[in-house]
């Protein structure tokens, strides 16, 4: 962990008004580093062999029981800079975009299909786009800027990894 450069250090915090499960989350986490790494990097990221190529995420559950609806999460993401396509500036600059993205994805409302049952009235199935009502936890992201920095955070998001009982605990977005 020490050797990977992380920009990025995002907390998920479940309240009791926006609860989320555990795989609601990871779900939502892969949605969104899926989205970014469309924009940012192009639609064939996928096929990089090496995955330091790409955008992607590790992430930690802390504080209470699998399953649970209150569990908050630390994220740790690499962004590969030079994999960025028109985009120039700073690091700063590019992290503040991809934070700003990061953050507008994360709350925005997915769409769900929604299959009705043909009944006595409608002879046809059919599909329903319907807008998630519920609501997301809300994050706090910030901005890892040195090498330094990437390791106290990584240590700290991972300090309960090497129990061998939590092995559930951690998930990469890839």
């Amino acid at each position: 962990m020490d050797s990977i450069g992380f920009d990025l250090f995002i907390t998920v915090e479940p309240t009791p008004s926006s609860p989320m499960k555990d795989d609601d989350i990871k779900q939502r986490i892969r949605q969104v580093d899926l989205h970014i790494n469309k924009k940012f990097i192009g639609n064939r990221f996928d096929k990089y062999k090496n995955k330091m190529d790409r955008c992607w995420m590790i992430g930690f559950f802390e504080d209470g029981h699998k399953g649970r609806r209150m569990r908050h999460s630390h994220l740790l993401y690499h962004l590969p800079f030079p994999q960025f396509r028109n985009l120039e500036g700073s690091d700063s600059f590019l992290r503040n975009m991809v934070s700003n993205e990061f953050q507008y994805q994360w709350s925005l409302r997915k769409p769900s299909v929604q299959v009705v049952t043909n009944t006595e009235k409608t002879k046809n199935w059919f599909e329903v786009m319907d807008f998630d009502t519920r609501n997301v936890p809300p994050i706090h992201i910030e901005q890892i800027s040195s090498r330094k920095d990437s390791q106290i955070v990584g240590r700290y998001s991972s300090k309960e990894i090497h129990r061998s009982v939590n092995y559930d605990d951690y998930y990469f977005s890839f």
